[in-house]
């Protein structure tokens, strides 16, 4: 028979209950109390870090967006004035900006800095697959966007900045886009910069979003398990995306034992159902105790939490009223402990509209302290559980270091706005200058070729026609001598024309169709003679079959030209080759290398550094053994880079010959069957023909040996010839005269050739009598005046007797009848 229990053992087994289940209960609490300070610590550092990255950031991505107004300014600007509006952004402190490059229509065209980036010049985005979507974004959405971490070519990791630029259209109000200006962040050093991945010992943090893609996108910084582990989560906003950032603890969170739960679960159950059995006899003793020891616990483990949370926390109720505060919310407030209990939250954060029954919010603004000062800040409300009842948990951070940040960041991108805006000034300034000078290098230019050409046209005049009368073997023998002597002074003439010309972008590339190999065999026929005089052999080697080709014959001739010039006058024996390779294939367009090799005197490293430099020499010596002016080869590479190509040579040292070569990029002709028609013709001129004899022309020039010369040639021939000294005299006799061509000079006192030929146009009969320009003036420029004027063609002095039988080939017609002006 089992005897019931007495009152005070059954006390006992009751207060032994009671205390396991408040172990297990403060257990569980504690961990809980825990695991959610180390949340609130986590989420707290992983803020840090995100202000950290984003201050370090932002200053780099305004360092790009600055670029946009200097091509507002200048959309034109040259390769060496993008290095200089750039050299400020890559060298200036605290920028992390490796390289920037802009292209045009989405074409690479500057590069800043050049040195070791040459090969991305004239790359097309479209052709970068890899490339091309962040570009194509940029382009699309008219914004700023973001790309990377990307792997850079010269080692280490880069974030790519693309900047769309549109610029007004004249024709309209609207704007076009002009191009993408692209500039590289060294992304290794901005992160180490910004403290990450490892600047924060405790905890291990992760970034993914890749090209700005935010949560979609790729793990580039830390382990992509971090994601998986219910981290704390934050963002950063980046130009068209966003990245998340994730923080756990280093080492992950703390783990409950895996049996811990069961073995718990069964020690309540063991728990309740003994006070089941004895509930009956406890419940008026124990009821009442054990409530308030429940609540006073629950209320101790609550302060609990609040007091060991980092930021200022308080606990409000229903109505807006603090019912706890911790000693980090007395601090910010600057009032004792307790006394904020019972305070409504408006007293502390006036106007402040918040849901004390809601769901979880963030809010922002000013709040005030008891000494009256006011500070910002963010508050944070989640709802908490407790025994008794529901309050609203209030999370208040000071953020007035946050703010001030934002405002030195301000003042920051407004002083560099102003350096970028005294920069564009000084490169303003600089542009025009640079124009000014340009225009009187121009001028200079203009003035001694004219001034040089004419008296060497009377040279060259004189010789052919003191050969015409003839003369003794030694005479003739110096005539050749001066006839070498003036042909040498042209070419130099002509090279400093042309590289001014190149210079200046105003030489243009032609388009015909090319034969190679009739070209090279061209090449060799005419320097074949000065290779027979030193005894070397000179050898052209076609190039295998190739599809038909079109560019720019006269400049691919003259530097074939330049470079076997250049291997005979140092080679004394051996022999000279000519080859022609390809080294790059496109759908539309060839790139081929053109070689020149000698056995000559070969060349150093030092002399192959500095050759293709305008007025450099292999032997710059006063006691050189060959002349020249130093203008060929850096002429040649002039018109390789505007061909698409470049220029170098190679050479195993003194003694051991060089190749000297050039590449051109060439178009495949996409309508080949016309090409025979296209191929000119280099055959000798012919005497102008007598059928031509009996006409009549004008000769108007105000240079007497020049006019003699004119005027001996054509009345040779059989024409009829009137010369006039300037502009007025030769407008006189046009309308005393029919004429069937006039010759006009440009410059002539009074009257100039232009003024000249736009009154004689208005004359009765002459609106297509030809008016043929002989003029020491040889720009590009001087021909479009003389086309604009009126005149029909352009032959640039000196010429010889076969450049003015050729001219009065293609415009004098023999059935054109003179008869004299009414």
């Amino acid at each position: 028979m089992l005897l019931a229990p007495r009152p005070s053992r059954l006390l006992s087994i009751l207060l032994l209950l009671f205390v396991a289940l408040l172990g297990v209960a403060g257990e569980w609490l504690i961990e809980r109390q825990k695991a959610a300070e180390l949340r609130i610590d986590v989420q707290n550092r992983l803020g840090q870090a995100r202000e950290r990255l984003a201050g370090t950031l932002y200053p780099q991505i305004q360092l790009a967006r600055g670029l946009v107004s200097v091509f507002h300014l200048d959309p034109d600007l040259d390769q060496k004035q993008f290095e200089i509006a750039t050299r400020p952004l890559l060298d200036g402190g605290g920028s992390y900006l490796r390289n920037i490059a802009a292209a045009p229509d989405l074409v690479i065209r500057y590069v800043a800095p050049l040195a070791g980036n040459e090969r991305a010049i004239g790359r097309a985005y479209r052709d970068l697959p890899n490339q091309f979507a962040s570009v194509e974004r940029a382009r699309l959405n008219r914004q700023m966007v973001v790309a990377g971490p990307v792997k850079l070519v010269q080692g280490g990791l880069g974030l790519i900045v693309r900047v769309p630029i549109y610029l007004p259209d004249a024709n309209s109000r609207g704007d076009h886009f002009w191009g993408i200006v692209s500039a590289v962040i060294d992304s290794d050093r901005l992160l180490a910069a910004a403290g990450l991945p490892d600047g924060d010992p405790t905890v291990e943090i992760a970034i993914r979003g890749r090209n700005g893609l935010g949560k979609r996108g790729e793990v580039f910084l830390g382990r992509p398990g971090i994601f998986d582990q219910s981290p704390a989560v934050t963002t950063l906003e980046l130009p068209g995306g966003e990245w998340q950032l994730a923080a756990i603890p280093r080492g992950g969170w703390p783990a409950v034992a895996p049996g811990a739960w069961p073995l718990r679960g069964a020690m309540v159950g063991v728990i309740l159902a003994l006070l089941w059995l004895f509930w009956a006899q406890t419940r008026l003793v124990r009821a009442s105790a054990l409530a308030d020891e429940r609540q006073r616990s629950a209320a101790r483990q609550m302060a609990s939490m609040l007091e060991a949370a980092p930021d200022a926390t308080l606990l409000v109720n229903g109505q807006g009223t603090i019912v706890h505060a911790n000693l980090e919310a007395c601090r910010m407030f600057r009032t004792a402990q307790g006394a904020l209990s019972g305070i409504a939250m408006t007293t502390l954060i006036p106007g402040l509209d918040a849901d004390w029954q809601g769901e979880a919010q963030r809010l922002e603004g000013v709040a005030r302290a008891s000494d009256g000062s006011s500070f910002p800040f963010e508050l944070s409300l989640a709802p908490v559980q407790t025994v008794g009842g529901t309050f609203m948990g209030c999370a208040v951070r000071d953020v007035t270091a946050r703010h001030q940040a934002d405002e030195e960041l301000r003042m920051h991108r407004q002083r560099l706005e102003q350096l970028v805006e005294a920069r564009t000034r000084e490169l303003s300034l600089a542009k025009e200058a640079a124009e000014a000078a340009n225009v009187a290098k121009g001028h200079f230019l203009a003035n001694v070729s004219h001034e040089i050409r004419t008296p060497l046209n009377a040279v060259v005049g004189l010789l052919h026609l003191i050969r015409r009368a003839g003369v003794p073997p030694a005479q003739a023998a110096r005539m050749d001598a001066v006839e070498a002597a003036s042909a040498h002074l042209l070419r130099i003439i002509n090279a400093l024309l042309d590289l001014a010309k190149i210079d200046a972008g105003k030489q243009e590339l032609d388009s015909v169709p090319i034969d190679l190999a009739a070209l090279l065999e061209e090449v060799r026929e005419i320097m074949a003679g000065r290779a027979e005089l030193k005894g070397l052999q000179l050898r052209a080697w076609p190039p295998e079959a190739q599809p038909a080709l079109r560019g720019d014959a006269t400049l691919i001739r003259q530097c074939l030209l330049n470079y076997v010039s250049n291997a005979i006058k140092f080679t004394d024996q051996g022999q000279v080759d000519i080859r022609v390779s390809q080294v790059a294939a496109e759908p539309r367009a060839l790139t081929l290398r053109f070689e020149v090799e000698d056995s000559g005197i070969g060349l150093d490293a030092a002399t192959q550094a500095r050759l293709f430099q305008p007025f450099e020499q292999a032997d710059g010596s006063s006691t050189r053994l060959h002349g020249g002016t130093g203008l060929g080869l850096a002429l040649t590479r002039r018109m390789a880079l505007l061909m698409g190509g470049d220029a170098g040579v190679r050479s195993a040292g003194p003694g051991h010959g060089s190749v000297f070569w050039f590449t051109a990029r060439l178009g495949i002709d996409q309508n080949p069957a016309d090409r025979a028609a296209a191929q000119p013709s280099h055959g000798p001129a012919t005497p102008i023909p007598n059928r031509f004899a009996g006409l009549q022309v004008l000769l108007a020039d105000d240079e007497p040996v020049n006019r003699l010369i004119a005027q001996t040639l054509l009345e040779e021939a059989g024409l009829q010839v009137t010369t006039a000294t300037d502009g007025e005299a030769a407008i006189a006799a046009a309308r005393a005269t029919q004429f069937s061509v006039i010759l006009m000079d440009l410059q002539m006192p009074r009257v100039d050739g232009i003024a000249a030929t736009a009154a004689i146009r208005q004359l009765p009969g002459y609106a297509d009598t030809p008016i043929l320009a002989l003029t020491a003036n040889a720009f590009p420029q001087d021909r479009q005046r003389c086309l604009a004027a009126g005149m029909n063609d352009f032959l640039a002095k000196p010429f010889g007797p076969k450049e003015l039988v050729a001219m009065m080939e293609r415009w004098v017609r023999p059935e054109r009848q003179q008869h004299p002006a009414k």
